[in-house]
C-alpha cells in the first residue's frame, strides 16, 4: 500500500513524464511544420521551371522528374524515363499509354488526374524533353 509520502513523488514523476512527451510532440509538429515550408519552397522553385506541368498536375506527390531536377516522392518511377518506360512495362508507347492506361495510372488518370487531350499532348511534349535531357545528364555523367 502506498503512503502518503510516495504520492507525490508519483504525481511528479507523472507531471515530469508529461512535460518530456508534450515536449516531444510539440517537437514533431515543429519539424512536421518545418518540412512542409521546404516542400513548399522546393514547389515554388519547380512552378518557375520545365516541370511546372507536372506540379501544377500533382504528378509530384507520387513521381519525381530528376531530369527537370524535382526530386519530390519516390513511389512511382521517375518520370524521366517514361518515354522509354511505358514500352518496357506495358508494352505501349508514351501516347497510346496516356490515351490508354493501365495499372494504378489508369485509376489516377481516371479520377485524381484527369488530363484533357491538350494536356496528354503537353505531357507526352514534355515526358520526351524530360527523356532526352535525362539521357544528355547522364552522358555528361551528372
Amino acid at each position: 500500500m502506498p503512503t502518503m509520502k510516495s504520492q507525490p513523488i508519483k504525481l511528479a514523476i507523472i507531471v515530469a513524464l508529461l512535460i518530456v512527451f508534450v515536449a516531444a510532440l510539440v517537437g514533431g509538429f515543429g519539424k512536421a511544420k518545418d518540412a512542409a515550408a521546404v516542400r513548399a519552397a522546393r514547389e515554388r522553385e519547380w512552378l518557375r521551371g520545365e516541370g511546372a506541368f507536372f506540379v501544377r498536375k500533382d504528378c509530384i506527390s507520387c513521381h519525381s522528374i530528376s531530369a527537370f531536377g524535382i526530386k519530390a516522392a519516390n513511389i512511382g518511377p521517375d518520370l524521366s524515363e517514361a518515354a522509354v518506360d511505358t514500352q518496357r512495362r506495358f508494352g505501349k508507347s508514351l501516347e497510346e499509354f496516356l490515351h490508354n492506361p493501365s495499372g494504378t495510372m489508369s485509376i489516377v488518370l481516371s479520377s485524381r488526374i484527369p488530363l484533357t487531350d491538350a494536356e496528354k499532348q503537353e505531357a507526352i511534349r514534355l515526358l520526351k524533353i524530360a527523356y532526352q535531357r535525362k539521357i544528355e545528364q547522364s552522358q555528361l555523367g551528372k
